[in-house]
């Protein structure tokens, strides 16, 4: 199959400005892990540096700004390294990277701006009613949302300038089923751009759009200073502080489906009781304490290993280190894995004939795939975690509990409650949880602020210092932490009764009909 003329075009322009180099990203990237070689490295930026450079200007439009996401890009490679899958393409796993780091870039670009305030003249300087810019920023976003068989077809055809061959032989496909991919990714492309009132043929995307920034050569003093900055040299302020802020959203990304399972599997555990009419699980901290490691060692409460607490907020208030941080990825790619593997067997059963043993496999193997977030967030307290970092997370998991916590046994023995306390306890509790439900004109983080501090204002001052001696300085929660917490809670006690109106958690209540 002949190529396309703007691929052949790019193809040589690329290989004029760069000599080939035969060794594979796999080899370079070995290299460079095993013996931190700069040598391997540099051919690495210069194989993908101009496509990450053009995604950092064009989604920055600042060249400065550019040049420090593209730096932070790399330097998220150099963290990430041993996490990249075997086999995993690298062009495609750097071009996303760059344009989290280029968003993240922009962003903080914007907020910059608005503290600096500038001039009505200067905004307006500004500005720009290009349709091409406009076509170049949306095209970006919506690459980004191909599914990933299309989009490492976009970005090795349209965005490195590889020819079919070449793309095909990366990508283990014949040229004819890369070229159907790269054509309804095409035309995918084409399809969304005009819901967002841009009017773009599905024709090469080099061609049309980002052609210029194809061969676009990365400047010498930034291929040098990347790639010092690899191998341990200077890094600027700006360009450490977008590589922490891509690699936590990057963490952040990997456990949102951890979270949502860890819900589901809450609601799975209700029903399978439900339906056997067994005994309902013990209140949390109820049941078998996990054995102590070594003697005198307080023993581990899996109670408090919540993956729901898992937020940027949280891991910045835990100061984890980039080696922390890998290591939870390679957990996390573990739970992955063996996610992938139950649901394997799932389908396998499903497929075997008999009703019966396929519905008991699927029960037994949807509740294995519930506890696997709960397991994988007592692997990282206990084995990723410093002491120091892990009873402060257990800290903020007891308040993550919100008016649930003051039900607990441990919470309960620290608290001493009266008898007049424990009678009123459970309506209290409950009331708590409907105030943040309902939430007025408030947030559910705000409902659930003023909920807590009811709840704590109705103990004796001995209570209130057994509490914080419990749960150290109160930690704002996130509204998505709040929202999961509502979730669970509902899946703990069966759901909550309809909200005034139908409404849902957060929603403010229809005002009463009139009396007739």
């Amino acid at each position: 199959m002949p190529d396309r003329p703007a691929a052949t075009l790019v193809d040589r322009l690329r290989r004029i400005a760069r000599p080939d180099d035969p060794r594979p990203d796999s080899e370079l990237l070995g290299e460079f892990i095993a013996r931190r070689d700069a040598a391997a490295f540099e051919q690495i930026v210069r194989r993908h540096g101009p496509m990450v450079l053009g995604v950092c200007r064009r989604v920055t439009g600042n060249h400065a700004d550019a040049d420090d996401a593209f730096q932070a890009a790399f330097l998220v490679l150099v963290h990430k390294a041993r996490a990249v899958a075997p086999g995993r393409l690298l062009g495609p796993w750097l071009y996303g990277v760059a344009y989290r780091t280029a968003m993240k870039a922009r962003s903080t670009a914007a907020r910059r701006r608005t503290r600096e305030a500038p001039l009505p003249d200067e905004l307006c300087a500004g500005e720009t009613g290009d349709d091409r810019n406009e076509l170049v920023d949306r095209l970006d976003r919506e690459i980004q949302r191909l599914p990933e068989r299309y989009r490492a077809a976009v970005v090795l055809c349209e965005l490195q300038g590889l020819s079919y061959r070449e793309a095909a032989l990366r990508l283990g496909l014949k040229e004819g089923t890369l070229a159907g991919r790269l054509s309804r990714a095409r035309n995918l492309l084409a399809r969304r751009l005009r819901l967002r009132g841009l009017d773009v043929a599905a024709v090469p995307l080099a061609a049309a759009v980002v052609a210029d920034s194809l061969t676009a050569s990365v400047p010498r003093p930034l291929l040098r200073s990347t790639v010092q900055a690899a191998t341990g040299g200077r890094v600027s302020a700006p360009v450490t502080a977008l590589t922490h802020g891509v690699m936590t959203n990057m963490l952040l990304t990997k456990l949102r489906p951890a979270s949502a399972l860890l819900v589901i599997g809450v609601l799975v555990a209700f029903a399978a009781t439900g339906y056997r009419g067994e005994a309902a699980p013990d209140k949390p901290g109820g049941g078998k304490p996990t054995p102590a490691k070594a003697e005198g060692e307080k023993p581990f409460d899996e109670s408090l290993a919540d993956p729901i607490l898992f937020h940027p907020r949280v891991w910045l208030e835990l100061k984890l280190s980039a080696e922390q941080r890998d290591e939870i990825d390679r957990l996390l790619d573990a739970d992955e894995v063996r996610h992938s593997e139950l649901m394997k067997e799932m389908v396998k059963a499903n497929q075997g004939g008999n009703p019966q043993a396929a519905a008991a496999l699927r029960a037994r193997t949807l509740m294995q795939i519930a506890k696997l977030p709960k397991e994988t967030a007592a692997k990282i307290q206990t084995t990723v975690l410093k002491p120091e970092q892990a009873r402060r997370l257990r800290q903020i998991t007891l308040q993550g509990k919100g008016p649930d916590a003051f039900l607990r046994d441990d919470v309960r023995t620290a608290l001493r409650y009266t008898s007049e306390q424990q009678k009123a306890l459970a309506d209290q509790v409950e009331d708590a949880w409907n105030r943040i439900r309902t939430g007025g004109i408030d947030t559910a983080a705000e409902t659930y602020t003023a909920a807590m501090t009811k709840l704590l204002d109705g103990l004796s001052k001995e209570q209130q210092k057994a509490w914080e001696e419990l749960t150290g300085k109160s930690f704002s929660m996130p509204e998505i932490v709040v929202r999961k917490m509502l979730n669970q809670h509902a899946g703990t006690v069966g759901g909550f009764a309809p909200a005034p109106g139908g409404g849902f958690p957060g929603a403010i209540p229809p005002p009463a009909p009139p009396k007739r």
